[in-house]
């Protein structure tokens, strides 16, 4: 009789792994990006890991951090909605209220582990406000010179929010046009500005009418609304 051998191989296959996972925020084409202010309904934004996850701890929604104005929320109070792949979520943020907020999203260290047992150890986070308010220009505001106060008069005027780009001169209409100079006195501040008109020297011994406005159009807040409002006075020259 022949002499079987038999052969048992002993090989045990092992990769070391001891690089972290990452997990952070992508930002999508045309979308919003860290610190943006914007007026859209909703925003769309991926989370994206560097490797694949273990099934028990891989990323879901729950997993995400929600603040606004600095405050935890409950994520049932939105309406988010996702799409998952093997490397990425995309995700779409509805706030749903119609007020300006500060939203922050956030991503904390050790939320998800790969294979080898690796967490993530670096945490990541972006914000974003929402703001569909428009900005409001406020009445002008100033005083009739005197007959002797070399025939200028300043004015100012105040808006409600930051505005981007901000408020310039050239803001400001003079009806009749060409009759006049108009200049900044002082520096244009985040909610004010002050303004001086002089009237032509031809005009010393003149009386009439001259009408300024500031149309809503004309300005935009951070977030892209323009003015709520439209604004003008009419002051009269007389010597």
């Amino acid at each position: 009789y022949g002499v079987k051998n038999n052969y048992t191989s002993n090989e045990v296959s092992w990769a070391f792994d001891d690089v972290v996972p990452d997990i952070s925020f992508v930002f999508l084409s045309n979308q919003v990006s860290n610190n943006d202010y914007t007026n859209d309904s909703s925003i769309n934004f991926m989370v994206r890991w560097s490797e694949p996850l273990h099934t028990d701890y891989s990323f879901n929604i729950n997993k995400l951090l929600v603040k606004k104005n600095g405050i935890k929320q409950s994520l049932d109070k939105y309406k988010l909605t996702t799409t998952d792949t093997n490397t990425h979520m995309e995700l779409n943020f509805d706030p749903s209220f119609n007020n300006k907020d500060e939203y922050t999203f956030e991503l904390s260290s050790n939320i998800v582990r790969d294979y080898a047992g690796n967490s993530n150890n670096t945490s990541s986070s972006f914000t974003w406000t929402y703001d569909p308010i428009p900005p409001v220009l406020y009445e002008f505001q100033y005083t009739t010179p005197l007959l002797l106060d070399d025939g200028k008069i300043t004015f100012d005027l105040s808006w409600s929010e930051l505005l981007d780009p901000v408020f310039s001169v050239s803001n400001v209409n003079v009806v009749p046009s060409g009759q006049g100079i108009i200049e900044v006195s002082g520096n244009v501040s985040d909610f004010n500005a002050t303004f001086t008109f002089t009237p032509s020297a031809e005009l010393i011994t003149d009386t009439r009418d001259f009408t300024f406005s500031v149309s809503g159009e004309a300005i935009t807040d951070k977030a892209g609304n323009q003015g709520a409002n439209d604004v003008s006075f009419t002051w009269r020259y007389a010597v």
